[in-house]
């Protein structure tokens, strides 16, 4: 008859705890400060060391718990390569050349500008490379020329881009 034993999986820190109070109480050393520990550290250290010179199976014994202990090394995620806007707008290819003087970095940028540059197949893949902050500011200059109620503070960047298409594209 084999007895099965389930050994569950202590963290290195519960099992370092654990060690050192079995070590402490064989050498009757019940409470030590946490600088003393070092220094029993130090102490085990160099009496094992003189000791596995002696005895293979000791240095054996040690390899495999650290063996045990060590973590497996994790394989590192690949993460999303990031696009910064500007690199996603320079895939979209350029329907008509647009008068640079309707691009003024110190405004809002203009939907009916992209809108004649990209044309009405990649407007809105056009709106979603712009950050939320800049989508927002466009609904409020539309809001404010067409009187429409424009999304609220929390709404998601697909409904701007949304509100910002119902009243930037021509039919």
């Amino acid at each position: 008859m084999s007895t099965i034993l389930i050994h569950e999986t202590e963290t290195a820190q519960v099992r370092a705890t654990k060690a050192t109070k079995q070590l402490c109480e064989a050498l009757g050393l019940e409470s030590l400060k946490p600088t003393e520990l070092k220094l029993l550290a130090i102490a085990l250290s160099e009496s094992v060391s003189i000791e596995i010179a002696h005895n293979p199976a000791l240095a054996a014994k040690i390899k495999e718990l650290f063996l045990e202990l060590k973590p497996t090394p994790r394989i590192p995620q690949t993460k999303p390569k990031f696009h910064s806007p500007s690199e996603e707008m320079s895939k979209l290819t350029r329907q008509r050349k647009v008068d640079n003087k309707k691009f003024n970095p110190y405004t809002t940028l203009d939907p009916t500008v992209i809108y004649e540059m990209v044309g009405r197949d990649q407007f809105t893949k056009a709106l979603s490379t712009l950050p939320l902050a800049t989508l927002k500011q466009m609904a409020a200059v539309i809001g404010g020329t067409s009187g429409s109620k424009r999304p609220g503070g929390k709404a998601s960047k697909e409904q701007i881009i949304d509100y910002i298409s119902l009243y930037t594209v021509k039919d």
